[in-house]
């Protein structure tokens, strides 16, 4: 693509008068212009223009399509070709959980470290998810970091986690995966969650049971950032057990929770799930 051509996007970028006009394919092009010459640039007069445009997109193209510029711009930084910062419309503008919750883990696996810590990006998703103005975004935010499946993620998830209102703790309980892949680090977030009294927290341990695929339980430890040059795995096993042999793992806890916990009456479609056996 020519100068020409570029500057001739980024004029349109600049007003909104002209994008109710403007095609579909032609709005998409104009994110993933502007997505790329902000990472390029750190340009705010480039990240002013995408606060405004990707939410018109939003409006105007479906999801599915959306996704597929999503999976381009991933495509691109994965191959070292554009800064990570390019999925930030992703992230910040984006109303679908779903979506948000794809970009959240390829940004967090992606993006450098500073000073050697490997929770950077994880760290980074936090503060947008507790700046965020859409509960979607906050949301797939919180999910995506999940989804990751690290343990070392989940004491980062509170501050956020804590002033969720109940219909998002709901949301974000109901959230499908993109992945069938029951993580160790999701089962303790939501355990956890179950023992402090929160119900969308049953929900959530009764899908990853039942919706398992295969039906265990995996206990990872991801590299940061993914693409490093080193002879590490992308993505380390450090345990694989059953549904039923992680189930009894719970069953203390579960049986610790008592007949007089606020959601006694939601623990026997979790132990259910789980294959434990009623509390004696």
């Amino acid at each position: 693509m020519g100068d020409g051509a570029l500057r001739e996007l980024a004029a349109i970028a600049a007003d909104p008068e002209r994008w109710p006009s403007l095609d579909e394919d032609t709005l998409l092009l104009l994110v993933f212009q502007q997505a790329f010459y902000y990472a390029h640039t750190q340009d705010p007069e480039a990240a002013a223009a995408l606060a405004l445009l990707y939410p018109h997109v939003v409006s105007r193209v479906p999801e599915s399509e959306r996704l597929e510029l999503q999976d381009r711009v991933t495509m691109s930084v994965e191959e070292g070709n554009v800064p990570v910062s390019a999925l930030l419309p992703f992230l910040q503008h984006e109303s679908s959980p779903v979506a948000v919750a794809l970009a959240a883990v390829s940004f967090a696996t992606l993006m450098p470290l500073e000073d050697g810590d490997e929770m950077t990006g994880p760290r980074t998703l936090v503060r947008m998810a507790a700046h965020a103005d859409d509960d979607g975004a906050r949301i797939g935010l919180l999910s995506g970091l999940l989804q990751l499946g690290d343990r070392r993620v989940l004491p980062l998830l509170a501050s956020v986690w804590d002033v969720l209102e109940p219909e998002s703790r709901s949301a974000m309980a109901a959230l499908p995966s993109p992945s069938k892949l029951a993580f160790a680090a999701s089962v303790e977030f939501w355990l956890g969650a179950l023992e402090a009294g929160e119900p969308a927290a049953a929900d959530a341990l009764v899908r990853l049971a039942r919706e398992a695929e295969p039906p265990r339980v995996l206990d990872v430890l991801r590299k940061f950032p993914a693409h490093a040059a080193d002879d590490r795995d992308e993505i380390s096993v450090l345990d694989d057990v059953s549904i039923a042999e992680y189930g009894a793992r719970m069953a203390p806890r579960l049986a610790a929770l008592g007949a007089e916990h606020v959601l006694v009456g939601r623990l026997a479609d979790v132990r259910a799930a789980w294959g434990v056996g009623e509390a004696r």
